[in-house]
């Protein structure tokens, strides 16, 4: 059975948004504002001769990775009508949409699996968390703002800047594309309060949230937050705390390795649910020249990588790192050897070198593994957005 891949017409768009619509269980109407705001340049649909077999959408951002700024490709949407489950649609377009993307020499792209046998198939693993915390608003116990707290204006350009501060240090954060702001920022549906802390014309960080109640107790809840400095950290618990004598219970979206709870004087914060993203390296090459790694760190390591999709990938990698950057070449030599699966999860840090050895995920010398972990080195990835 052959199937072509191509853009989303005009033709096939409502088409489209009933397929997703039927795939995901949401309001239509929602689907289509979310698939008007992504453009048609942005969707791919998989065709059998006439009909319309499914299709996904493709998220153009970066990533930050190692305090660098990566271009990735996010994927969503991915919908196959139901008479053609169980036929390898889904699969094959997954498939020739990374070949496109390696085509466009796109280094990383990152999604949320409803299933992860499906992407795994295809080259991704699991890359970093999202969690949703609570904290009953009475037991916050931060007083004294050190810092002003006044309203502020819905600015994408200002909020981004602020946010792309605190991007830099927290691997797995999103250079977040225009369809995730406005989601973010919506208040078609939902009133939106946001609220700047430190001097109107240099703020220090931002919240912003929802009310409502759940049953029969108040909740506030925190849909995107910033903090640049200890002050700011402060000065958000303390406002979150301020609303204890009419919000019974705060909540927020971070990593399973929780900053934000560092700023709380006791481990009264709890997770809830939560998902782990996936990350599939596109282009080898690009992927690793594109992070970032330790500034005082100067060392050669060996990837000797096999990728079953993209061929190209499949080679061994010198990766020459010095002042904080990487180079690649295509050389042999002994290091690590591993899968473009092993690799992903090595990439955005979420295991260790040692981790994945012990998994036999990768393998490897003693040596190469201590280089491989001081290059790899960052903090549990996380990222407070879905898509």
């Amino acid at each position: 059975m052959t199937f072509q891949l191509g853009s989303l017409q005009e033709s096939d768009a409502a088409q489209f948004n009933a397929l997703v619509y039927q795939c995901f269980v949401t309001p239509v109407d929602r689907e289509a504002r979310y698939l008007q705001r992504i453009g048609l340049d942005n969707m791919r649909v998989l065709h059998q001769g006439s009909q319309l077999v499914g299709g996904l959408a493709t998220l153009p951002m970066g990533q930050w990775f190692g305090g660098k700024l990566v271009p990735m490709v996010g994927i969503a949407a991915v919908s196959v009508a139901p008479e053609w489950r169980g036929q390898r649609a889904a699969l094959v377009l997954m498939q020739e949409t990374l070949r496109e993307l390696q085509d466009r020499h796109v280094p990383i792209s990152t999604l949320y699996p409803a299933v992860q046998r499906l992407y795994r198939q295809v080259g991704y693993e699991q890359g970093g968390t999202r969690y949703r915390w609570h904290i009953d608003c009475d037991r916050i116990r931060v007083t004294d703002p050190p810092l002003p707290v006044s309203p502020m204006a819905v600015d994408i350009d200002r909020l981004r800047s602020l946010q792309q501060q605190q991007a830099a240090y927290h691997s797995g954060h999103l250079d977040r594309a225009p369809v995730l702001w406005n989601d973010l920022l919506d208040m078609s549906k939902q009133a939106l309060f946001l609220y700047q802390f430190g001097p109107t014309d240099q703020p220090q960080g931002y919240v912003a949230f929802h009310q409502g109640r759940q049953g029969d107790r108040s909740q506030l809840d925190v849909v995107d937050w910033v903090v640049t400095s200890p002050a700011a950290l402060k000065t958000l618990w303390a406002f979150l705390g301020s609303h204890r004598s009419q919000i019974d219970q705060v909540q927020w979206r971070s990593g399973l390795i929780d900053p934000l709870a560092l700023g709380l004087p006791d481990q009264e914060a709890r997770p809830g649910d939560g998902d782990r993203w996936m990350v599939r390296i596109v282009d080898v090459v690009r992927a690793l020249e594109c992070r970032g790694y330790p500034l005082d760190l100067t060392a050669d390591l060996y990837l000797t990588v096999q990728d079953d999709l993209l061929s190209a990938n499949t080679d061994t990698f010198r990766l020459a790192v010095a002042n904080g950057q990487g180079q690649v070449t295509r050389q042999a030599g002994e290091g690590l050897s591993l899968s473009i699966q092993g690799l992903a999860a090595l990439y955005t840090g979420l295991f260790s070198p040692t981790q994945l050895r012990w998994m036999r995920w990768l393998e490897g010398s003693d040596q190469a593994v201590a280089i491989a972990t001081q290059m790899f080195a960052t903090g549990s990835p996380w990222m407070p957005d879905f898509f």
